[in-house]
């Protein structure tokens, strides 16, 4: 199962980089989400589930869900998306740059890249998903954006897309070798922009194995 899941995020990681390179000013959101949709039916696997590309102060919105947003010269770009790989999903969410990044973007695409970093290294057997929560959220919290933290950090992924553990403030639960879950703190700051870094995680025998394996260095079209 676990290494179905590789897979399905090692497709999701090639998707990601080909559609970087696609994206230019002028076209829509959803010039971007069929795209995508192109590539992974090329790759021989269907979608997991429809496609966020949430551009500009769209991108401020966590479940934003509409795709009609002209990409300017200057914007931010999240793009959440997975596929399906024998019946098991991933999820990857990576945050881009068209053109330019300002001091501002900047600074909060590094903190949400720490928040990331130090949840998943707090995933080990015996944690709960609480932990990994609150390690992330500390982080954001640290540096006066907790409020900006608008969703849980994480889901579990699997046969489904959305699925236990949930990777929350207030869930006990004890996380296992092999359970598998996304990783993806954000800051969302309304109607201005917003900054999500998304992986899959499998709890392993020293911690997290990180599945996903596409860059999450600021990246600049």
């Amino acid at each position: 199962e676990v290494e179905k899941i590789r897979k399905a995020a090692h497709i999701a990681d090639e998707v990601v980089g080909e559609v970087i390179e696609y994206i230019k000013p002028g076209m829509t959101e959803k010039d971007i989400k069929e795209k995508i949709e192109e590539l992974f039916t090329q790759k021989g696997v269907c979608m997991a589930f429809n496609p966020i590309v949430a551009s500009g102060p769209n991108s401020s919105m966590p479940h934003y869900c509409d795709d009609s947003r002209v990409i300017q010269e200057k914007d931010i770009i999240i793009m959440d998306l997975g596929c399906q790989y024998e019946d098991y999903c991933s999820d990857i969410s990576r945050t881009v740059f068209v053109g330019g990044i300002t001091e501002e973007e900047k600074k909060i695409y590094n903190i949400v890249l720490e928040a990331n970093k130090t949840a998943e290294e707090k995933v080990k057997n015996g944690v709960t998903a609480e932990d990994v929560d609150k390690a992330a959220r500390d982080v954001i919290t640290r540096e006066g954006y907790g409020e900006n933290f608008l969703n849980r950090t994480g889901h579990g992924i699997g046969i489904s897309v959305h699925e236990a553990p949930y990777i929350r403030t207030g869930n006990r639960q004890i996380l296992e070798k092999g359970m598998s879950f996304s990783v993806e703190p954000g800051i969302y700051i309304p109607g201005k922009f917003g900054i999500r870094i998304e992986d899959i995680v499998v709890v392993g025998d020293k911690g997290a194995d990180i599945l996903n394996r596409f860059s999450k260095e600021i990246i600049v079209i």
